[in-house]
């Protein structure tokens, strides 16, 4: 492998690794504001500026998304970076519809658990989905660069 390519690789391993954690820490970011502990109802929709931090939260979680979309799509990804990343996201989306299950279940579910466990699914769909896309794409695209 050359040095250029072991280089390239650099940035993307370490924005994989950076990315990876982030449904952990809006997970935990969330419980440190008290509005966003409060019982899931209608009633406490209006309580505390709970819907000032839901767009904050589904704000920051947008912002993560649109990152791994457009780190995703681009063509210089390599394919096992873009296969590990998705696998992760299945996995923390897997592990995020347990932990709502499980407050589902002992009928305790907090308003702190909604927007990470939203965004973990979407970005796994999205991060499959691009990973998909980007391995198709490559074989069309790399000809066109060498020519």
């Amino acid at each position: 492998m050359k040095v250029r390519e072991k280089l390239e690789r650099v940035p993307h391993i370490a924005r994989a690794t950076i990315t990876w954690g982030f449904p952990l820490v809006l997970l935990l970011l969330s419980l440190l504001v008290p509005a966003l502990r409060q019982p899931m109802t209608l009633a406490s929709f209006g309580e505390g500026g709970l819907g000032w931090w839901l767009l904050v939260s589904a704000v920051i979680a947008a912002v993560w998304i649109i990152v791994e979309f457009v780190w995703s799509a681009n063509l210089r990804t390599p394919v096992k970076v873009l296969q590990a990343d998705a696998l992760v996201g299945v996995m923390w989306a897997c592990v995020m519809m347990s932990l709502f299950g499980w407050f589902l279940r002992g009928d305790d579910v907090r308003w702190f658990i909604i927007v990470p466990w939203l965004a973990t699914f979407v970005e796994a769909c999205v991060s499959v989905w691009a990973a998909i896309n980007n391995a198709a794409q490559k074989p069309l695209v790399e000809p066109q660069r060498q020519g």
